[in-house]
């Protein structure tokens, strides 16, 4: 559900124009609105271009609807390697933005073989809008803000059937003691690939409450 957000044209100044199509908003005004909205700490808005008439649903962020590049993003956000999506809103009737995670407080560095593994696992797939291949610019200082990689522009789920499944599959795994694992253990498995789960159904209010649980 994308909701209705009401914010002071002051607080819209762009910090950084966040690529070529997403500009990002982020000051200590605009933090205590979000923060007051959505109950959390340290959000910004990443802002795409005036809608002028479209359907938000329909905007594409590099060939691909930003529903979805968003519901990427916050699969690695659950493994620690992107800011975390906590809804996508319709600014002042004009912008889609995504409320996410303000990224350049956090530190650390990449996890390439994670990443590089979960992009197997889950059938991601980058298409740039201008090129004729799959893509990721992992090489590229700019696509990130200590580990976490910001730049989500034409990343989709190439096979959702198989992504699905094997999500399924590791929920039913999740739930059972084996090995060495204790109670606590087993239990924070389910809560991630439920957390997983809701991000997949686009349930992103689910998953807020269900980090909170974690935490």
């Amino acid at each position: 559900m994308i909701e209705p957000l009401t914010v002071p044209g002051a607080l819209l100044e762009r910090v950084n124009h966040g690529g070529s199509f997403a500009s990002v908003a982020h000051n200590a005004g605009l933090e205590a609105l979000l923060r007051k909205r959505y109950g959390r700490d340290g959000l910004c808005l990443k802002l795409f271009p005036k809608l002028k008439g479209m359907d938000p649903e329909a905007l594409e962020w590099g060939g691909i609807p930003v529903r979805e590049c968003s519901r990427v993003q916050n699969l690695f956000a659950l493994h620690n390697l992107a800011p975390l999506v906590i809804g996508l809103a319709l600014v002042n009737g004009l912008h889609l933005a995504q409320v996410t995670e303000w990224a350049c407080d956090h530190g650390g560095a990449p996890d390439l073989p994670l990443l590089h593994s979960l992009i197997t696992r889950t059938h991601i797939r980058c298409t740039k809008q201008q090129k004729d291949r799959d893509e990721f610019d992992f090489d590229y200082d700019a696509n990130w803000c200590g580990g976490w990689m910001v730049d989500w522009c034409g990343t989709y789920f190439a096979d959702p059937p198989a992504y699905e499944l094997d999500l399924l599959a590791r929920l039913d795994d999740a739930g059972h003691k084996y090995g060495d694992f204790t109670e606590e253990i087993c239990s924070m498995r389910v809560l991630r690939v439920r957390m997983e789960l809701a991000n997949w159904l686009g349930h992103w209010s689910l998953l807020r409450h269900l980090e909170e649980i974690g935490e």
